[in-house]
């Protein structure tokens, strides 16, 4: 339903911060602008409001715009008076956002979500409460309640992959042709990201319904995040524990591959994404959109030495079996499509 109200009626009124946007209808910046704020107020429900107003267009105009590009969590209203609008906002032009606490401005103009939302709050930012570490981490955690009894774990250090081996650091001669089998497979598929074309995805991007593009940003803000998830439990976990050197040369070479996955992902969010205000949320996608952070967190808790070398292998090869294939059957659809070759070709 609709119903008038006022801007004091939001912003003095509850206790909760007000993110305003002032935008209008046919802008693709305004359209980028809601879309981060849809993300931010589904990622911090019941603890702000989000409040876009439209300048132009009317009721049913707004509406429309709301079910075209997915807006749910967002309070959606249509200014009465359009020329009074912007002036109230104080600016001349949209998209515009303000910050408001406590029935003042606290911040107008060049609002960084959600960091500025969290200052308000009273909440440290996810890099400060790492201490500048890596944006996967979420302060302290607990590790998830192991599944095999400490006499396995006991056992588990008498497994060759894991007992100390003087000969680690000697790659010949091969005491186990399967794994030295799966690293020269490995090393095979090199390949570089200046080797992909790009050329023609930004003519396919555009031909792209908003409903595809919003899905399609959802995949590569998740492979920009979790790739870096992959690839620091690797680097901080597996390859310092497995003492076979066929092994670490696998993960050695893996962890290339990884930082050139991350590199390429982050290639095409540059190409696709041309606002910065949309580019910085899908980059900060852990921060920003709920789903990505879910499966962030699930794979960062067994980020760990407490629970067995064997479940975190599992759950790994869950993150790349399970979350990783459901992306990668997105991108197959546009190659079955026949649209971003580059996408695709850096999925194969």
């Amino acid at each position: 339903g609709t119903r008038r109200a006022s801007l004091q009626e939001f912003s003095r009124g509850p206790v909760l911060p007000l993110i305003l946007d002032f935008l209008v209808l046919g802008c693709e910046a305004c359209v980028a602008a809601a879309r981060q704020l849809e993300d931010v107020a589904a990622a911090y429900v019941g603890r702000c409001i989000a409040l876009i107003i439209f300048a132009d267009g009317g009721a049913a105009a707004v509406r429309s715009f709301a079910e075209a590009h997915g807006l749910r969590h967002c309070t959606l209203a249509a200014a009465t008076d359009a020329a009074a609008s912007p002036a109230l906002c104080g600016s001349r032009g949209a998209p515009f956002r303000a910050l408001l606490a406590g029935g003042h401005v606290a911040k107008a103009g060049d609002v960084r979500l959600p960091a500025d939302l969290e200052a308000v709050l009273g909440e440290p930012s996810a890099a400060a409460a790492e201490g500048g570490g890596g944006g996967a981490e979420r302060g302290a955690r607990r590790p998830p309640v192991t599944r095999v009894s400490a006499e396995y774990k006991e056992l588990e250090k008498s497994d060759p992959l894991l007992r100390p081996n003087r000969r680690r650091w000697a790659m010949f001669p091969v005491q186990y042709p399967a794994v030295w089998e799966m690293y020269k497979k490995h090393e095979a598929s090199f390949w570089t990201a200046e080797e992909i074309d790009l050329s023609s995805d930004a003519k396919d991007w555009e031909r792209l319904t908003d409903a595809e593009r919003h899905f399609i940003k959802h995949i590569l803000a998740f492979f920009a995040a979790s790739d870096g998830i992959v690839l620091e439990n690797l680097a901080g976990q597996f390859s310092t524990e497995v003492q076979i050197p066929e092994a670490r040369a696998f993960y050695g070479f893996q962890m290339a591959m990884e930082n050139i996955h991350s590199e390429t992902y982050s290639l095409l969010i540059e190409q696709y994404f041309r606002e910065p205000a949309e580019k910085e949320m899908v980059f900060g996608a852990i921060q920003t959109m709920p789903p990505v952070q879910q499966k962030a967190d699930w794979a960062v808790q067994w980020m760990n030495k407490e629970n067995s070398f064997a479940e975190r292998i599992v759950a790994f090869a869950a993150v790349e079996g399970i979350l990783f294939s459901g992306s990668f059957c997105a991108i197959y659809w546009l190659k079955k499509r026949g649209l971003m070759p580059g996408l695709t070709f850096s999925n194969e």
